[in-house]
């Protein structure tokens, strides 16, 4: 038994008594998937994911240069196997204001926080397309969201 909806052919003759003999069954086949074809170097772009930009209140030792080095990165892109690599995208994930610093009025974060975090934001923005989405820490409002 066949179930419906496939395609089939069948290879046969007819009997004697009025049936057919089946010989050979053939069923349609997708189209082989076409082919990829390869990345030149200018089609090598990335999306880049980040979290946690701001260090925390009391300084985390090489956090400063963490962070010029991603600016670096994604404004200049990187060299891979020789091929240049593009950061098309950056997508920061939570945790660019760290509103549960202590120390800042009412839990929310400094303005020195708020400062070094737009000044980051403004020199990624300048080399690439950023989306900032709010972690659980971060401050919103109802058009905004938090996870």
């Amino acid at each position: 038994h066949l179930c419906s909806g496939i395609v089939a052919a069948a290879l046969g003759s007819a009997t004697a008594d009025g049936a057919f003999r089946v010989q050979s069954l053939v069923f349609a086949q997708l189209p082989p998937p076409p082919t990829l074809r390869a990345p030149s170097t200018a089609d090598v772009e990335f999306l880049a994911l980040v979290s946690g930009l701001v260090a925390p209140v009391t300084g985390e030792p090489g956090h400063a240069e963490a962070l010029e080095r991603l600016v670096d990165f994604v404004a200049q892109g990187a060299a891979a196997g020789g091929v240049g690599c593009r950061v098309r995208r950056l997508i920061v994930c939570g945790g660019s204001l760290c509103a549960d610093q202590p120390g800042a009025p009412g839990g929310g974060p400094s303005k020195e926080a708020l400062t070094t975090t737009d000044q980051l934001l403004t020199r990624l923005a300048g080399a690439t397309e950023v989306h900032v989405i709010p972690g659980r820490a971060d401050p919103t409002n109802a058009s905004l969201p938090q996870m």
